[in-house]
Parts: C-alpha cells; sequence; structure tokens
C-alpha cells in the first residue's frame, strides 16, 4: 500500500536516479513525459510506492514502450563534462564549420567523442587546428567510424583527410599559399588542391617510331 497520497521527493530523487542508471530519456521533452507517465500509471495499478525495485517491475514490463537515451549520447556526454566551458565552446565552433561532417543526432554525437577522445587520449589541446588533425587521423587510422553528411565523392574526402594530417606547427609550400584563415572552408583547400595539379606541364608529345607502317604513335 501506499505511505502518501502524493508523489513524495524522495519517490522524484529515486526515478531521477533509476531513469539515469538505465538511460531512460528523463527531461522535459513529450517522449519523456510520457515516460513518466508509462511508469507512474502502471504502478498506481498496484497502489504501492515508487521504490526501485517497483521501478524494475515496471522497467521489466514497459521496457518496448519507453524511450531510452542513446548510447552515443551518454558517452559524449562523459566526455565533454571532462572540458572546460572554453574548450566546449572551441569544440561547438569547430562543429558550426563541418559541412560534411554528421553533426546532429547519435552519429554526430559518436563523431564528437571519438574526436575528442583521440586529443585527449594524447593529452593535446583542444583546439580547432587540433580537432582537424584528429579527424584526419582517426578518418585513416582510427578503429571507429566516422559519419558523413551525403554529398562529394570520396576522392575529395581522401585529399581533405590528407591534407589534415599534418603537425600543428609544419606547413607544406602548397598549404601556405593557401592562407588559411579561420573562417576558409576544408572544400576550398580541396579545390585549390585540384587545380594545382591541373596546371601541371602536359606530358612532352611522343614521337614517331620508324618502321612502323600503320603510322601510329607507340
Amino acid at each position: 500500500m501506499r505511505t502518501s497520497t502524493t508523489i513524495t521527493e524522495t519517490e522524484k530523487a529515486t526515478y531521477t536516479a533509476f531513469c539515469h542508471q538505465h538511460r531512460i530519456l528523463n527531461d522535459e521533452s513529450p517522449e519523456a513525459i510520457r515516460n513518466g507517465e508509462h511508469i507512474g500509471s502502471y504502478i498506481a495499478l498496484w497502489d504501492v510506492d515508487i521504490t526501485e525495485d517497483t521501478l524494475n517491475v515496471a522497467l521489466e514490463k514497459l521496457s518496448d514502450r519507453l524511450v531510452f537515451i542513446p548510447a552515443e549520447q551518454v558517452e559524449v556526454v562523459e566526455i565533454l563534462s571532462k572540458l572546460d566551458q572554453g574548450q566546449r565552446d572551441i569544440v561547438a565552433s569547430w562543429l558550426s564549420h563541418q559541412h560534411r561532417l554528421e553533426t546532429d543526432g547519435p552519429k554526430g554525437f559518436s563523431n564528437v567523442s571519438v574526436l575528442c577522445a583521440w586529443l585527449l587520449n594524447r593529452r593535446y589541446a583542444i583546439t580547432e587546428q587540433g580537432l582537424t588533425m584528429a579527424l584526419g587521423n582517426c578518418q585513416t587510422n582510427g578503429r571507429r567510424k566516422l559519419y558523413w553528411k551525403d554529398g562529394p565523392s570520396k576522392i575529395a574526402l581522401t585529399v581533405q583527410a590528407e591534407s589534415s594530417i599534418t603537425h600543428l606547427d609544419r606547413r607544406t609550400n602548397w598549404q601556405s599559399r593557401l592562407k588559411y584563415s579561420r573562417n576558409s572552408t576544408r572544400t576550398d583547400a580541396v579545390i585549390t588542391l585540384t587545380n594545382q595539379h591541373r596546371t601541371q606541364q602536359p606530358n612532352p608529345r611522343p614521337r614517331r617510331m620508324h618502321g612502323n607502317k600503320s603510322g601510329s604513335c607507340i
């Protein structure tokens, strides 16, 4: 039997902790409100208090109706908690310039986790240049997949990745000519590099070989 006619603060705290432990969505979104309604209505049928035991029974019976927090979101929250506000602002600014990389939803959460963890594990600074370097390394050598939006061919992405795998304090001649600014895009870099390749001198005209009756060049 219930010991109170209203939901107590202890029961609210128990429910909040239970949702956090089991990744049950518990915020002000419509989905989270429906989670509370499903669980509350089920427990009310038994006229008992909201405890960890009664919540476990409700979870077992209602798991197909509840909305859970994606594992990718749980992971990124944990990783971002290791950054200060200034570092999180840098990550947000860098993401705002990524037009090919997935930055929203579970795929976006996964991408941010992979890139930030790559820098943190190596004790590299969280900077926009560092995130670009991490992007190139994770794309070519990473153990986890990066997610991209639909768009240009993989050839352009390969050039983009190769241009990113450079030390932060070293630039090749063509990189210096590109004169990156804070607001420049990686697409500009790919186009410029491609045009440079196209301006190379063509191969000399092959000589006609004597003795070939057809007159073709070999």
